[in-house]
Formats: C-alpha cells, sequence, structure tokens
C-alpha cells in the first residue's frame, strides 16, 4: 500500500476503531495530515474537472437539446411562483401540492409512529415475484421516483423500466450458464460480470453519440478557449469557456501525475482517469436527462482496470492505488459534476454577474466539505469507534476492498471475454440509438439500457412504470392542459417525501 495515502499508528488503528480509552485523549490529527493533503490534491484535481465538464456542456443540454432536469423542477416551480405581495409562496398554496403531499406524509407518519411507540399501521410499498434462476420481480412504490419519472418524456420512462424487464431474462440466462466468474464479482451487478462489462459498452456509446450530436457546440468553445474567431457567448456561464477548458486539462494532468507519483504507469493512469470522467459525465447525463435521483455506473474505473486489464498489465502497486479509488469511483450515489449539471440549470435565471459568483460559491462549499468532513468523522470514530457508526463504510466496504485488492494480485492477464461483452454493449447500444432516432415506433429509449442491470435501477423501476402509465393515460385522454394541472400533485409527491423525512430527522435529533 501507499505510505502516502494510508494511515497507520504502529496499533493496527485500533483507536480509530473502538475509540480513545480515555475522552480527555486528543484526536492524533498528526498522523492524518500528510495523507489527507496528498488525498486532497487528486480530490481537489478531480472536483475541478467535475465543475469544469457541466459548464462546457451546459449550453448544449440546456439550449440546444432541452434535457428535462426533473430533479431541479421543483425548486425552480417554487421560485417562479414567488410573489413580493404574498407571505405564503403560491405553489404551497396549490391543493394538488398537498393531495400529492399527502401520500407520503401519512406513510412516512404512520411508519414513524408505529416504530416510535408501538400499535400504529404500517403500510407496505414493497413486493416480489419470485422468477427463475433465483431472480426476482422487485416491485417498491417511491413517492419520490414516481414524483420526478412523471416530469419525464414516456419514451425515456419507458426505456428505463422496459430494459430491467430485459435485464430479468439476461441475468436468468447467465444463472443457468453457471453466474459470476470466480473473482470477478464486480461492483454493481453481481449476477454475471459479463453484464457489468455489456452496460460498459453501452455507455461508452452512449457519451461518444452524445458529443458526436454537441460537436458543433464543442468545437466552438475549443475555438473560444484558443483565442480563435467563435460567436460563442461565455458571458452567461459562471467561468469563461477558456478557464473550464484549460481547468478540465489541468485537472486531468494533476490526477494522472498523482498516479504516477505513487507508482502507477503513465497509461494506466490515463487510461483510469478518461474511464473515470467518461463514467461521471454518462451518469451526469442521465440524471439530467431521466431524473433518476441515484444511479451507479455499470462497471467502475477501478474494476475495469483490475478485473479487466488485471495484474499482469497493471502491476502489483497499479491494482494497490486504483483499489483505494473504490469510494470516489466506485460508490458514486451523490456525486459533484452530477449536483453542478443541475444546478446550472437552477440559476438559469439569475443575471449574469451573480452567476459568475456560483462558482466561488461552489468552491468554498467543496473546500469547507473537505475540511468538515475530515474533522467531524475524525472527531466521531477516535470519540466512539467506527465500528459503532455506519456497518457498510467502516466494516463491510473496507473489507470488499481488501478482498478485491487480495485477491487480484495473484498474476491474472486481460479478461477478454469481458472485453468481448464490450462490444457487444457497444454494438446493441448503436444500435438501439439508430432505431430511436430514425423509427417514431420504437418505444424504448436507449439510457435504459446502459444501466438495466444495476441495483439501484432494480429498485426503481416499479414506480418508473407507474409514473408513466399514469402520464400515457392523462396524455392519451386529457392532452396538455390535464397534464400541466396534475404535474402539481406530482411535485407535491417529492415536496411531501422530502418533508416526511426531514420532521423524523428533526425528531430523532431531540429523541436521541
Amino acid at each position: 500500500l501507499p505510505a502516502d495515502l494510508v494511515v497507520n499508528d504502529g496499533n493496527y488503528n485500533q483507536h480509530f476503531y473502538e475509540g480513545l480509552p480515555d475522552p480527555a485523549y486528543d484526536v492524533p490529527y498528526g498522523i492524518w495530515i500528510r495523507p489527507l493533503m496528498v488525498w486532497s490534491v487528486f480530490l481537489l484535481a478531480l472536483y475541478m474537472t467535475m465543475i469544469c465538464i457541466p459548464v462546457i456542456l451546459r449550453r448544449q443540454w440546456v439550449e440546444r437539446e432541452r434535457l428535462a432536469y426533473p430533479l431541479v423542477q421543483m425548486p425552480q416551480a417554487m421560485i417562479r411562483e414567488e410573489r413580493e405581495d404574498t407571505v405564503i409562496n403560491p405553489f404551497l398554496k396549490s391543493k394538488a401540492v398537498w393531495i400529492g403531499a399527502s401520500l407520503p406524509l401519512i406513510v412516512g407518519s404512520l411508519n414513524g409512529l408505529d416504530t416510535y411507540l408501538g400499535g400504529f399501521p404500517t403500510i407496505t410499498a414493497g413486493w416480489y415475484i419470485p422468477l427463475p434462476g433465483h431472480q426476482s420481480l422487485n416491485m417498491f412504490i417511491s413517492f419520490t421516483v414516481m414524483g420526478f419519472s412523471y416530469l419525464i418524456s414516456p419514451a425515456i420512462a419507458a426505456g428505463i423500466w422496459g430494459f430491467v424487464l430485459i435485464s430479468k431474462f439476461e441475468k436468468m440466462l447467465f444463472v443457468f450458464h453457471g453466474g459470476p466468474t470466480p473473482d470477478q464479482w464486480v461492483w454493481t451487478v453481481g449476477v454475471s460480470e459479463l453484464m457489468s462489462y455489456q452496460g460498459l459498452g453501452a455507455l461508452l456509446v452512449f457519451v461518444g453519440s452524445g458529443l458526436w450530436m454537441a460537436r458543433e457546440h464543442l468545437t466552438q468553445v475549443v475555438r473560444k478557449a484558443l483565442w480563435l474567431g467563435s460567436d460563442l457567448r461565455d458571458d452567461d456561464e459562471i467561468m469563461s469557456y477558456r478557464a473550464a477548458v484549460f481547468g478540465l486539462l489541468g485537472g486531468f494532468v494533476v490526477m494522472v501525475l498523482w498516479f504516477w507519483y505513487l507508482g502507477t504507469p503513465l497509461w494506466a493512469g490515463i487510461v483510469f482517469v478518461s474511464l473515470a470522467l467518461i463514467i461521471y459525465s454518462a451518469v451526469s447525463r442521465i440524471v439530467a436527462e431521466a431524473g433518476i435521483a441515484i444511479v451507479l455506473a455499470p462497471l467502475s474505473a477501478p474494476d475495469f482496470m483490475i478485473f479487466g486489464l488485471g495484474s499482469k498489465l497493471l502491476g502489483t502497486v497499479s491494482i494497490a492505488n486504483f483499489s483505494l479509488t473504490y469510494p470516489v469511483a466506485a460508490d458514486v450515489r451523490v456525486f459533484l459534476m452530477g449536483v453542478v449539471a443541475n444546478g446550472l440549470k437552477l440559476i438559469e435565471g439569475m443575471d449574469k454577474k451573480s452567476r459568475r459568483v456560483v462558482f466561488w460559491a461552489i468552491v468554498t462549499a467543496v473546500f469547507f466539505g473537505l475540511i468538515g468532513a475530515s474533522w467531524a468523522i475524525l472527531e466521531m470514530t477516535y470519540l466512539g469507534g467506527g465500528i459503532n457508526a455506519g456497518k457498510w463504510f467502516f466494516f463491510h466496504y473496507p473489507k470488499i476492498i481488501y478482498m478485491t485488492t487480495v485477491t487480484t494480485l495473484e498474476p491474472a492477464g486481460v479478461y477478454w471475454k469481458g472485453m468481448g461483452f464490450i462490444g457487444i454493449g457497444a454494438i446493441a447500444m448503436a444500435i438501439f440509438t439508430w432505431m430511436r432516432s430514425r423509427f417514431l415506433w420504437w418505444p424504448l429509449h436507449p439510457i435504459g439500457f446502459p444501466i438495466m442491470a444495476t441495483r439501484v435501477t432494480d429498485q426503481i423501476w416499479f414506480s418508473v412504470m407507474l409514473a408513466w402509465l399514469i402520464k400515457v393515460m392523462v396524455l392519451k385522454y386529457g392532452g396538455t392542459p390535464l397534464f400541466c394541472r396534475s404535474r402539481h400533485f406530482f411535485l407535491g409527491m417529492i415536496l411531501g417525501s422530502v418533508t416526511v423525512s426531514g420532521l423524523w430527522l428533526v425528531i430523532d435529533f431531540f429523541t436521541g
């Protein structure tokens, strides 16, 4: 393990996991300073690229392609209806909003009261239908997912739940033919690693097709950055295109050199950073277009490097280095690029001068986030012990990373079968994309294909399908006027879900 990235207090880090023996003892910040500073070099470079890429793509996504950005539609609705002559926002006076909010408020309150006091009726929101091959059809109702899914086009919603059902048949086929390969239990699918490689191939085509559609815009951005003639304006962005392009290149170079400093070959660092940024961009696009609040990539960058390329090609030092990137490159549920992409849509009503302030607000938030999180976690663990905190982050997750590293240190070559399935996924995605662009009758939007087999998508597909079914019926029998009126009902679902969750967090805080 690289000594610059890990902490060793000489006692197996016992106090970090079990807590200090005496509360009067001080947290040993001294042994953490160097690893945290070295990690901060990589993280700050990564965060810079995650700010620059959405800036470069914003005009293409927002103004040219007009992506839906479902996650920001509720706050936008509240902002648009604000009036100076009234105390209560007119959005909150809508009956449809509160009828929609009442569903999650009632369900969440009953479940919370039953947990605290017992004897209250609870409402089940999940069912399972067993399928052959140790599979099951998971049907969960999430009011939040339904609310966001009602705001996207029916074609995108159909692509998400339709491809999930298709993936069930593919998973059954893999189970009948032996399941996952030993030592290839990669991050997000589990049934067979080949579906992860297939999803990665689809993701690469998804990003490639998006960049091809944006080629004219990107050409103008590059010309603007290189002081060449360009009619493209950037005075309405949070930073200039020149700063965004050079910030992206600078962050990329710093991350590659960071891996090289730790003993990773330059070519391996270039492949890893390039693939990670491609995956981040793809997931950001899916969030902006499909409104899925939680997305996992089918195959993470460290999984591809460690399992796909193998230790013979990478070397054991690279295996160890890449394994330590799982927290930022594999367990990607909430990440800065997706947040920035949605934020740039949210601030489109701002005046141009104020938008430049937003960039410095993001930078400030990043610094306070890094420092605040480091302090909070170290104080919590040394006071009460990491093993008494979240089991996923302090026990299960580190164990998975450790076992992954240990088992892949043995000599292994390129996983050619997986590479073949990357090609299969790429070809299939290209066909689906072509079908969607050429035939109006084609029902499935290709955006669902890359993520169809991930565990998260498997949990949300039923809620997406319910929202799709309701929207199709509303548009068919009520048209656009009825859809506009019913939209407040589903925005209310989102508001109610957030409100009841926040309410019980406050109650939990005061009751302990």
